[in-house]
């Protein structure tokens, strides 16, 4: 056999431990299948015949050895399984932490030429800094970690930007940081918000609609640029590929702004009609389209059909009294409609002794 595929003592634990990060991220039954083959191809290296019984010491130390490395492998994989849980843990606890987010700014529409460095001298003049994330890469294949594609500038041909994370180690600091909101840093108007993000004043904002998917940030502030002081542009996005959805928003520093913005509403952009609307509360529009049982008059239909036609209470019950009730008014309420309509194309016809 030659020197390079000789067996040597303590490759099976080698094989165990480069298996160990597929166990972590494939499907268990793969990574076995994988820690498998590798033992098959050791297994092969050492000739061992079961029949003669000289070598059947070689194969119990080999078994035994298999069984030592094993054992070794499980204690480390349980660890890291822990230790990865703590991590998890640990990250959701800082997340959910309000002090922690009151230190915190968001910045967004950040250059993809713009390194920790250049956020941490942008933002070191309002305060100590404590940590700086980097997030939503556009990745340029879906398969490549965001944190490779940051490193390698592995990024998404049609997106120019990244969001961004400055945790200051004081709120005060936070505070100042918001000032620099529409600073312009490699080309692109820097978004600055508070993490949490609180609630802004919805008459200064427009819905935008019908936007093309690739679009970026600053092509849709310049289309609004000559309404008036924009604080802020959002674009909403897809979390895998960065791209947009089809829809933003335009935050104004006041009402000239949003009037003026209104105009634009089907003007033409890249070849598409925008829909430019008043931004709406999204409380209000979930209270207005949440159904609600209001009583016979403001009872729709349909809204009727669906409670008499569900399994109701058992028939002798105030309940389906009460279910019964609503239906007769609402029979008599459309034969009144009826009546009166009759009347009315009777009385156009100018037939006579017709009530009015």
């Amino acid at each position: 056999m030659a020197s390079q595929n000789k067996y040597e003592f303590g490759m099976i634990q080698q094989v165990l431990q480069a298996s160990d990060l597929e166990k972590v991220e494939k499907k268990k039954k793969k990574a076995e299948e994988c820690t498998n083959q590798a033992l098959v191809e050791l297994f092969s290296q050492k000739s061992i015949s079961k029949t003669t019984e000289d070598n059947s010491g070689d194969l119990e130390a080999l078994y035994k050895e298999y069984i030592e490395s094993a054992n070794k492998i499980e204690e480390e994989i349980k660890d890291k399984e822990v230790k990865d849980a703590q991590k998890r843990k640990k990250k959701k606890k800082e997340k959910e932490d309000p002090e922690r987010l009151s230190r915190t700014i968001f910045v967004g529409n950040v250059s993809l030429k713009v390194t920790r460095k250049d956020i941490k001298k942008l933002f070191a003049k309002f305060g100590n800094i404590e940590t700086i994330r980097i997030r939503s890469v556009p990745v340029a294949e879906s398969k490549l970690p965001k944190k490779v594609a940051l490193l390698q500038k592995k990024f998404h041909k049609e997106r120019d930007s990244m969001n961004a994370y400055v945790v200051f180690k004081e709120k005060s600091s936070a505070e100042k940081a918001l000032e620099s909101n529409g600073y312009l840093l490699e080309g692109l108007h820097l978004r600055v918000d508070k993490a949490d993000f609180q609630k802004v004043d919805q008459k200064l904002c427009l819905f935008v609609g019908n936007l093309p998917f690739s679009l970026s940030d600053e092509e849709l502030r310049s289309h609004f640029k000559d309404c008036g002081w924009i604080e802020d542009i959002r674009i909403i996005r897809d979390k895998a590929t960065g791209l947009g959805k089809g829809f933003g928003y335009v935050r104004f520093k006041n009402s000239d702004g949003v009037m003026l913005g209104l105009k634009l509403h089907e003007s033409d952009f890249k070849g598409r009609k925008l829909r430019v609307f008043r931004s709406r509360n999204e409380n209000q529009e979930k209270r207005k389209s949440k159904p609600s049982f209001r009583g016979v008059r403001t009872t729709s239909k349909k809204e009727f059909e669906k409670v008499l036609r569900s399994e109701g209470p058992k028939r002798g019950s105030k309940a389906s009294n009460a279910l019964y009730r609503i239906q007769h008014k609402h029979q008599k309420q459309i034969k009144n409609k009826q009546a009166k309509n009759n009347q009315k194309n009777m009385r156009k016809k100018g037939m006579k002794g017709v009530p009015r």
